[in-house]
């Protein structure tokens, strides 16, 4: 009987793991994109202040 349990709990392992591997690629590939979006909206706002200052002076 035992023989026949343990495969059966380590297929559930593997299912349990396999699921919670890919909700952490899905937060890991969210956090790129919001990482992306921002490096994409901040260049041109602190480019701007140099641009002014090294103007002015």
């Amino acid at each position: 009987m035992g023989e026949i349990i343990r495969p059966l709990i380590l297929i559930r392992i593997s299912k349990k793991y396999d699921e919670l591997r890919k909700k952490i690629e899905e937060r890991e590939a969210e956090e790129k994109e919001r990482k992306e979006k921002e490096q994409r909206e901040k260049p041109p706002t602190s480019r701007r202040p140099s641009l002014a200052s090294s103007v002015s002076t």
